[in-house]
């Protein structure tokens, strides 16, 4: 076997393996979602640009938000984690919301981006779910939507403990890191 192959045959391994966790909601976590106001919703978001930087993000029912960049995003992997509040699912699911995404129109699939690239999956309880992709932009919540999620990856990798500072009234997001 080629140096090239054995490559190819990890790289689609390692996608698969990432494909067959289990999406079955937690039920612990309803409760929470519906006295916030909105529904226990999975949503995964992925984003590619042409000057080839790559983020992905993944939110479960139960509010853990996976997230990797770079490679790690290109391999379809999100090894960090943190815990969102039910304040900050409840502001995710509003941005869903405002800018009506569980209805977006999809691109073209052959349609080429000049800029960005993103590919959307959101689920919310029940039978309906959504997947479309947006380029440019097509969909400006999904933009928004990458920056809210970008702060909260943001604050959970750098929310280093800063001496005399404040309690927040929202907790930021915990971090941790799955071993690969």
């Amino acid at each position: 076997m080629t140096r090239g192959m054995h490559f190819l045959l990890i790289v689609m391994t390692s996608m698969a393996l990432v494909s067959c966790r289990s999406s079955k909601p937690d039920a612990a976590a309803e409760p929470d979602a519906a006295s916030a106001g909105y529904p226990p919703f999975t949503l995964r978001l992925r984003m590619a640009t042409q000057d080839r930087r790559y983020t992905l993000f993944e939110i479960e029912r139960d509010g853990t938000m996976r997230f990797g960049g770079g490679q790690d995003a290109w391999l379809d992997s999100a090894p960090n984690s943190c815990m969102l509040s039910p304040q900050m699912c409840a502001q995710v699911w509003s941005l869903v919301e405002h800018y009506d995404l569980m209805h977006a129109k999809s691109a073209g699939l052959f349609a080429r981006s000049r800029q960005v690239d993103y590919q959307v999956s959101i689920d919310p309880q029940g039978p309906a779910s959504h997947d479309f992709r947006s380029i440019d932009g097509l969909h400006p919540g999904v933009a928004a939507l990458q920056q809210l999620l970008f702060q909260y990856q943001a604050s959970a990798r750098y929310n280093l403990p800063q001496i005399g500072a404040e309690q927040r009234e929202t907790p930021s997001p915990t971090l941790q890191h799955r071993a690969p």
